[in-house]
Order: C-alpha cells, then structure tokens, then sequence
C-alpha cells in the first residue's frame, strides 16, 4: 500500500510537470503552429520524460552502458546459479538409500540456514533507502528547484523543436 501511494505521488508529480512544460510551451509560442494541442501535450510528455530519466541517471551517476553492463551481468550470474543448482540436483538424483538420506539433510540444512540467516538485513536497507529517497522527494526546496529546472529546460526544448518545424 504504502509503494502504490508512492507511486500515485510521483505519477501525479510526472503531470503536473507536463502540465507546467505545455502552459510554459503554450504562453511562450508566438504565432500558429501546425501542431495540435494533443501533439504538443505528447510532445511534452516525451520531453519531460527523456529529461527526467537523465536527470536520475546523473542523480545515481550511472550511463546507460553502466546500467546495460550491470544487466548483463547480472543475467549471466543468475544462469550460472540456475546451472549450479540443476548440476547439483543431477548429481545428487538417484535411487539409493544414501542419496535419499543426503537429500532430506540438504533441504533440512537449507531450511536452518534460511531461518538463521539474518532476512531482515537486506529489507531493512530497502526500507532505510525508500524511506531517504522519500524524504528527499518530499522535500519542497528540491521539489521547486527540480521542477522549475526540468520546465525550463524541457519547454526550451519543445519550443526550439517547434521553431525548427516551422
């Protein structure tokens, strides 16, 4: 509940940039243009949203190839656990007295190392994270300075955008 209302909090963020960068956009436009309101408000959208993701991207200090390497990695790390555990199954799989006997020791030692194994410390430091980036969300000073920076940057953006058109 409390990540939905985070997320309701920054989509009606997202449009109440939008909505700033299209009335900035719709004040400062001089003269008529061969774009319809519904295309400037998309345009907008785009705009605020290429704007927004680079500005987070610099805020974690991460480039796209940063963030496709990390991927990759990662996708190449789970298969080698997947492989493992397949091989280790294969390996252990058969119809003797001693592999059945191995087997109920590795799933009741699985279970204790689970239950004894400290859970709660990696939540609690998605919880501490979520609870910073919150704050600083919710923080007015960074709320007007990123929102009066992101609509001026971006309504220059969709308005040089439009001036080349015409």
């Amino acid at each position: 509940a409390e990540y939905m209302g985070g997320k309701q909090k920054l989509n009606s963020a997202y449009q109440e940039v939008v909505d700033a960068v299209y009335a900035d956009v719709k004040t400062k436009a001089t003269g008529p243009t061969e774009v319809t309101d519904e295309q400037l408000r998309e345009r907008c959208r785009d705009e605020v949203s290429a704007e927004m993701r680079l500005r987070v991207k610099s805020v974690f200090g991460v480039t796209g190839q940063q963030i496709a390497v990390s991927l990759a990695f990662a996708v190449v790390l789970l298969l080698v656990v997947f492989a493992f555990i397949f091989l280790g199954v294969a390996a252990f799989r058969g119809g003797g007295a001693a592999t059945a006997l191995i087997n109920s020791i590795m799933v009741v030692l699985g279970g204790v190392g689970t239950s004894a194994g400290n859970s709660k410390s990696a939540s609690g430091v998605f919880k501490f994270l979520s609870a910073k980036i919150s704050a600083l969300l919710d923080s007015s000073i960074v709320q007007a300075a990123f929102r009066d920076r992101v609509v001026r940057v971006v309504s220059e953006r969709v308005l040089v955008g439009l001036l080349r058109e015409d």
